[in-house]
């Protein structure tokens, strides 16, 4: 019983060690800007203006064959073209949300998400789709934001745990409210608009 609680208070102080940064990284694409805690493992696609990142500075946060987190990672995708959902261009926030709540297997809630403006200047709305991935307790949140009308999507998945889901949905809202718009768009030859 000693080996098991141990091993759970480790995995929970590495989880909320890692949550919690001693810093930040400001990382870019060509349409908009993230601030992400510093010891966190980041990939860029910049073809399709998209950040993968995770709570691990190597990266092993799921397994060899990607999917799932692995125990105490949290995993966060962020897609900068996300009023696109395959040939299907969405028109606003709530024409996209209401297709990720109905394209969603198992939807538990969908709500407004009150966001800390980055950069004033701009309009900021936000909504999530909540869901939970079968009986493996895995979180599955997917984020909306509306920016100046420019649609963004920011997928979450994270373990059930009662000790963390707070820490880990305040880092998520973190995170989310860093994201700016960038003033001048940088198109993919790299000429601004």
């Amino acid at each position: 019983m000693f080996y098991r609680t141990s091993v759970i208070c480790v995995i929970y102080l590495s989880l909320v060690h890692t949550i919690q940064p001693s810093g930040v990284q400001k990382v870019g694409t060509s349409i908009f800007s993230v601030l992400l805690p510093s010891d966190w493992y980041v990939q860029k696609d910049n073809q399709n203006d998209s950040i993968y990142t995770c709570n691990d500075h190597v990266g092993n946060c799921t397994p060899p064959v990607g999917g799932i987190p692995n125990p105490g990672k949290i995993t966060i995708w962020i897609l900068g073209n996300g009023g696109q959902v395959g040939k299907k261009r969405m028109k606003n926030l709530d024409e996209l949300m209401k297709y990720l709540f109905e394209t969603t297997r198992d939807p538990l809630s969908t709500a407004n998400v009150p966001l800390k403006e980055a950069d004033e200047t701009q309009s900021v709305r936000c909504q999530v789709v909540r869901s939970k991935i079968g009986t493996l307790g895995i979180w599955s949140d997917v984020y909306g934001l509306e920016i100046d009308k420019k649609l963004i999507r920011v997928g979450v998945m994270y373990h059930e745990d009662p000790k963390t889901n707070d820490v880990v949905r305040r880092t998520t809202l973190d995170i989310l409210s860093s994201i700016t718009l960038l003033k001048d768009p940088i198109h993919k030859s790299g000429a601004k608009n």
